[in-house]
């Protein structure tokens, strides 16, 4: 049966195949590939295609991890020179194929099969041993050389990649490990110590996965410091943000990420409205500062501003001024069975605060209204909103120094417990903010236990308290 003319990159793919494979031992053939699966002993009579199919990624077309381990082996038998094993790992590719779907994850690993293949040198061997992982070996490896190697493989991880308009940019670790002369080790033991300074560096890389979406519709800002945001990217709709885990106290879910938006390298900065249309066909809450607030409402316009106002509900105390609050708690209490003047009965007669008293008194009054008084004439000026485009779950807004004055006073944490419940139990997530230092963040964490065990953020400014959405 005659052999079809294997193309150029299964002869460097299979150099590890002693080059007078006629005259070998077919017994020592076998013992250096560790691969009897595939039959060397009618390797000739093999096809391209059958050989493809058995040894190599069909994603990547990269060998596999079989072939990999052949190849260390094999350099073991045959020679005494050193090499340096290399593999490397995608940070949290897990994400990428999670927020971003299979397609973009796939076309990651074949643009970095490519890249890695513009890497071919002679005395280099590239496979793809599972995943997102990917090794090298570098043979007859004196340590300036690999060191010259590691250093153009670093650039091309650095390198971003663009699909369908976007750019993504990951980040990787590295682990490496050098086999010196006249050192015995097996292959399975030069790769596990190169996978155990793999697991050193990924312990201290960075946990981010960072993907820069270019969207034309932005604004231009010379400002470094943004707002947080909760975002994640759909279709067409995208933003400038990077992505990082939250952590889900009392579920350890992985589905929610906190966005924190980064400016392009024209210095352009976030679209709000898209942001928005994120944020509303995710179901998350999205936080805004004050200074996003006045961006929008000097910048973007008068529909920018009502879903601003929507959202800006960082307050510093409970106050009738923060139409927010009152649209939020209007909202809660049209999907209650509980009438507002019952409810603001039972608060009466266990506020002592003052200042408490006349906020939630007058929400209260507002709330019983078709439309509070002071939202009306917020809007007046603005096009009416469309909310089948722009529509956020509300959000309640409670201050540190709030936090902090009910500490120690049993009576009002009790008033405070009961606020926090009304809202979770009608779909109103509360946020407890401005936890500026540790202690504070310490307190802000008890009081999330206390309260509903919620989502601590990875800087813990805030706590979150979500809403008892039905199972």
């Amino acid at each position: 049966m005659a052999v079809s003319a294997p193309p150029s990159a299964m002869h460097q793919a299979l150099n590890w195949i002693p080059a007078a494979l006629p005259n070998c031992k077919v017994e020592r053939v076998q013992e250096l590939s560790k691969m009897r699966t595939l039959g060397l002993r009618n390797l000739k009579q093999m096809s391209w295609d059958t050989v493809q199919a058995l040894s190599y990624d069909p994603l990547t077309s990269l060998p596999m991890a079989r072939l990999f381990e052949a190849r260390v082996d094999y350099l073991l038998q045959e020679s005494d020179n050193p090499f340096a094993l290399i593999i490397i790992n995608c940070q949290k590719f897990r994400l990428v194929n999670e927020i971003y779907g299979r397609e973009v994850a796939n076309y990651v690993l074949r643009l970095l099969a490519r890249r890695f293949s513009k890497l071919d040198q002679p005395s280099v061997f590239c496979a793809r041993l599972r995943d997102d992982r990917f090794g090298f070996i570098v043979n007859k490896a004196h340590r300036h050389l690999a060191d010259d190697f590691i250093e153009h493989l670093q650039q091309v991880l650095a390198k971003p990649m663009r699909f369908r308009g976007q750019r993504y940019q990951l980040g990787f670790a590295m682990g490496i490990h050098w086999r010196q002369q006249n050192e015995e080790q097996s292959a399975q033991d030069l790769i596990l110590d190169a996978e155990t300074t793999l697991a050193h560096a990924r312990s201290k890389a960075s946990q981010e996965v960072v993907a820069v979406f270019e969207h034309p519709l932005v604004t231009q800002s010379n400002e470094a410091s943004l707002a947080e945001q909760l975002a994640l990217q759909l279709d067409s709709d995208t933003l400038p943000i990077k992505v990082f885990p939250v952590i889900n106290l009392r579920t350890h879910a992985k589905y929610s990420y906190q966005a924190v938006p980064c400016l392009l390298d024209n210095g352009e900065e976030v679209p709000l409205d898209i942001t928005f249309k994120l944020a509303e066909r995710h179901g998350l809450m999205l936080k805004l500062t004050q200074y996003v607030v006045d961006r929008a409402i000097e910048q973007l316009g008068a529909l920018y501003q009502q879903a601003a106002m929507y959202l800006s509900v960082k307050v510093s105390r409970l106050d009738m001024n923060n139409c927010e609050l009152m649209e939020a708690t209007y909202q809660t209490l049209q999907k209650s069975n509980l009438p507002a003047h019952k409810f603001k009965f039972e608060l009466h007669e266990e506020m002592r605060s003052t200042e408490w008293q006349d906020a939630i008194n007058d929400i209260f009054e507002l709330a019983q209204a078709d439309c509070p008084r002071q939202f009306k004439r917020a809007r007046a000026s603005a096009k009416p909103l469309n909310k089948s485009q722009i529509q956020i779950n509300k959000v309640v807004w409670l201050h540190a120094s709030l936090i902090k004055r009910v500490q120690y006073h049993p009576q009002q944490q009790r008033i405070l417990r009961t606020v926090i419940d009304l809202a979770r139990s009608h779909g109103v997530d509360v946020m407890l903010d401005g936890l500026e230092d540790a202690k504070d963040a310490e307190l802000g964490l008890d009081l999330g236990i206390l309260f509903g065990q919620g989502c601590a953020f990875g800087n813990p400014e805030s706590i979150i308290l979500p809403a008892c959405r039905p199972k």
